[in-house]
């Protein structure tokens, strides 16, 4: 369980041909009530302290109706979290994405 502020924004922009290109970034951060920060062995910090993370991300992607009925989206999303806990700090995580969504 924790607390915490988020902020995000999101802009979706219409292209020509039916393509829409959509944006979208934020950030977080969260205080947790009870869970202690661990090194990466496994142990509480020394200083005992709490959890605490700070996470932002941004994602952009372009969605394409192909037909009627069949559209694909490519997407790129960026997120970083660091946390004092070192089973949750990350410093950047790169994904890629492909969909493709048919009607019937």
């Amino acid at each position: 369980d924790y607390s915490g502020d988020q902020l995000t924004a999101r802009l979706t922009q219409q292209l020509p041909l039916q393509v829409r290109l959509i944006l979208e970034g934020g950030y977080e951060k969260q205080s947790y009530k009870v869970d202690l920060a661990l090194d990466l062995a496994g142990s509480i910090l020394p200083s005992g302290e709490l959890r605490e993370d700070e996470n932002s991300f941004f994602d952009a992607s372009l969605e394409l109706p192909l037909t009627e009925r069949v559209a694909t989206t490519l997407g790129y999303g960026f997120t970083r979290n660091l946390s004092n806990d070192q089973f949750y700090h990350y410093d950047k995580r790169h994904s890629l994405l492909f969909d493709l969504s048919v009607e019937f």
